[in-house]
């Protein structure tokens, strides 16, 4: 019963494009399986994917034209997407994009935050 619930609600909530995916697996667990290494990927793939964002990540500077909360959501949601491959994040390495890519006239307020040992608080 359970097993033919989960089938149900899996096959039910994935869209047109999905089914045809899904549509000759018999089970709950085959169904999850075939999804999840659809939008997951092998452990290759995900690690290769890892080290894509590792680099986009390490490479983000804020365009002059961009506004800092544009800039903030970019860098959150590289974060976000990271985090969903398996990648762990200190706080500090996010802070310091931030940091690092604000304007000149914000120098003086990092260098007090920075003596005063403040740190920025995003996840």
């Amino acid at each position: 019963m359970k097993n033919f619930k989960a089938f149900s609600f899996l096959h039910s909530a994935g869209s047109d494009t999905l089914f045809p995916r899904i549509v000759f697996v018999s089970t709950a667990k085959e169904t999850w399986d075939t999804l999840k290494e659809e939008f997951q990927g092998s452990v290759r793939t995900k690690a290769i994917h890892i080290l894509y964002l590792r680099r986009d990540f390490a490479n983000l500077r804020k365009k002059d034209s961009e506004s800092i909360k544009d800039f903030v959501s970019k860098i959150m949601k590289m974060v976000n997407h990271m985090m969903i491959y398996g990648e762990i994040f200190k706080d500090k390495g996010v802070e310091e994009i931030i940091l690092i890519n604000l304007p000149e006239k914000f120098d003086s307020k990092i260098t007090s935050m920075k003596n005063q040992d403040i740190y920025l608080c995003l996840l």
